[in-house]
Order: C-alpha cells, then sequence, then structure tokens
C-alpha cells in the first residue's frame, strides 16, 4: 500500500473495509 502520501485517504478507505 502507499503509506508514503494521502495517509488519510489511505485511512479512510482502510477504515471500512476494517470494519467488514
Amino acid at each position: 500500500m502507499l503509506l508514503v502520501v494521502g495517509s488519510s485517504d489511505y485511512a479512510k478507505i482502510l477504515e471500512p473495509v476494517s470494519r467488514g
């Protein structure tokens, strides 16, 4: 995953994914 830039977008995308 690209954790270098757009960490905010990355978190927003994995937030719902983590919940299922």
